[in-house]
């Protein structure tokens, strides 16, 4: 039995995250289900990578600096640190608003 390829292309990114959807009203009133909200499907190293950013910039709940509900103009500003490197993928946030 082979592994897969962690670079190919194989899992769908959500640009901002389900769980900060949930929690703000402001983006539930622009994306009004999860699957409104710009995706790009990118490897599984990438994917992770780019997880592993929005986990830094908004913990989990179980996570010392846990935020409860981030206001809309943080997670747009956590967006564009996210994505700094990734131009292309914070444009698509924007684009949207």
């Amino acid at each position: 039995m082979s592994r897969a390829d962690p670079f190919t292309f194989s899992q769908t990114h959500h640009l901002i995250e389900q769980r900060l959807w949930k929690n703000n009203p402001a983006i539930k009133k622009i994306f009004t289900s999860v699957d409104d909200i710009p995706s790009a499907n990118l490897s599984t190293v990438e994917h992770q990578a780019l997880t592993n950013a929005w986990r830094l910039e908004f913990p989990y709940s179980n996570q010392i600096g846990h935020v409860a509900q981030p206001t809309f103009e943080e997670i747009i500003a956590a967006a564009s640190r996210v994505y700094a490197n990734h131009p292309q993928l914070f444009n698509a946030v924007l684009s949207f608003l």
